[in-house]
């Protein structure tokens, strides 16, 4: 029977088990990010018995796993402690890489495995503070996200990722745009999309161009606003994104209304309306129909 089933007592239960084997088995930095969907006493339990058995590897992770499941249940504010108590094993770990590696299953504490543990640690730093900060923010903590975000955003660059560097600079600017600090996010997001730019990825690049539009639009900002929804739609298509390029069509439709522009309008939110039929979306239908009826209401 594979290890933890009988002791968390979750047969017949797939999604679960699976987690669960997966916290067994210590593959890497990787499974820092383990599939939600198990029960937090379940996680509780398997927690109890790393601490037990003194790895500090698996008991890091398992309280990131807790952390995300207590988040996702909408217990937000009891998110908050096991992150910041795995953040502190990641931290003392990387003082003493050798230590953490003696309670590990991996074990050993020769120069072979000195790499990959502190890869496993650093990812794993890198990834509870990103969690954190998405906690906080859920929980209305924004100042602490944002300082969260940006520790991230340092982790990240020492460690020359700039694919997770720029999504935690995403994520600054959306929190600095809430909080109606808009040059501020602006500025943020422009480095962020620059650097995502650099690092491929159309989806992202595609959102971050939509989000910065709706910013430029709160400061009156129509030109850039618009300029800002063409880029999204040209990597809506490329990333294949039906819904999203329905979304950026019609906001470029309403925005082209706004300036006058009828013609170049009415075809956006024709385009938009035509997706949102084929997609089913009920709403996206409503709104791009009200917006199309408009300039012959006058």
């Amino acid at each position: 029977m594979p290890m933890h089933w009988e002791l968390v007592q979750v047969r017949g239960h797939a999604t679960e088990e699976r987690i669960l084997r997966e916290a067994g088995t210590d593959n890497g930095p990787s499974l820092w990010d383990m599939p939600p969907g198990a029960p937090t006493e379940a996680i509780e339990q398997v927690l109890h018995h790393f601490r037990k058995r003194q790895d500090v590897r698996q008991e890091a992770r398992a309280l990131n796993c807790l952390a995300l499941m207590h988040s996702e249940a909408g217990a937000v504010e009891r998110a908050i402690p096991p992150l910041q108590l795995a953040i502190q094993h990641c931290r003392s770990a990387l003082l003493t890489p050798s230590a953490a590696a003696g309670h590990s299953e991996a074990g050993g504490t020769e120069e072979g495995n000195a790499a990959e543990e502190v890869e496993f640690w650093a990812e794993g730093l890198m990834t509870c503070v990103a969690n954190l900060a998405c906690v906080l923010l859920r929980a209305g903590h924004a100042q602490g996200a944002l300082e969260r975000l940006r520790e991230s955003v340092e982790i990240s660059g020492q460690r020359g990722d700039v694919a997770a560097q720029a999504r935690n600079m995403a994520k600054i600017s959306l929190v600095l745009a809430a909080r109606s600090d808009l040059t501020g996010a602006i500025k943020v997001g422009r480095g962020a999309l620059d650097m995502l730019s650099a690092t491929g990825g159309w989806a992202r690049q595609a959102a971050l161009c939509f989000s910065l539009a709706s910013v430029y639009l709160s400061l009156g900002e129509l030109r850039l606003a618009v300029e800002s929804l063409e880029s999204s739609l040209v990597l809506r298509r490329k990333a294949r994104d039906k819904v999203g390029l329905a979304e950026a069509l019609y906001k470029l439709g309403v925005c082209f209304l706004q300036i006058g522009y009828t013609a170049q309008a009415l075809d956006h939110l024709q385009q938009s309306l035509a997706l949102a039929q084929e997609l089913g979306d009920s709403l996206g239908q409503a709104l791009a129909l009200a917006q199309v009826k408009y300039p012959y209401a006058y």
